[in-house]
């Protein structure tokens, strides 16, 4: 625990090891694991809401579902967490490129590049 004492203002700080605020996941050490983690189990959900639906919805649909509920999630705050380290980041770049091949309802194995174009996305590195 911190203790500060402002002139005639006392305030405590007690130490967490992770909080939230405004929506990001911050951990006492700054490297954003927490965060990652988050992003991850939000969108793992919608992949799988995503994937289950693929069938029922046309592909302009699958692409809205993408944009609107997906994207915000990869989005949100990476010019924040970016500095976290490259293994953590490259989760969020294989689920980023899944999100788009299921709206798309390619194969597994389509070419990343290609898939982005048809998304008209920018891979998440070029954005961050």
């Amino acid at each position: 625990n911190i203790h500060i004492n402002l002139d005639t203002i006392s305030i405590s700080i007690n130490e967490c090891k992770e909080t939230k605020y405004l929506g990001l996941m911050l951990d006492s050490k700054l490297n954003f694991k927490a965060h990652i983690e988050y992003i991850k189990k939000k969108v793992t959900k919608r992949i799988g809401a995503m994937y289950r639906s693929k069938g029922l919805l046309p592909l302009k649909y699958r692409k809205m579902f993408a944009y609107a509920l997906m994207l915000p999630q990869f989005h949100y705050l990476d010019t924040i967490y970016n500095r976290a380290g490259i293994t953590k980041l490259k989760e969020l770049d294989i689920l980023y490129k899944k999100v788009a091949k299921i709206a798309l309802g390619v194969d597994k194995t389509e070419s990343s590049l290609t898939v982005y174009k048809d998304m008209k996305w920018l891979p998440l590195h070029l954005r961050r």
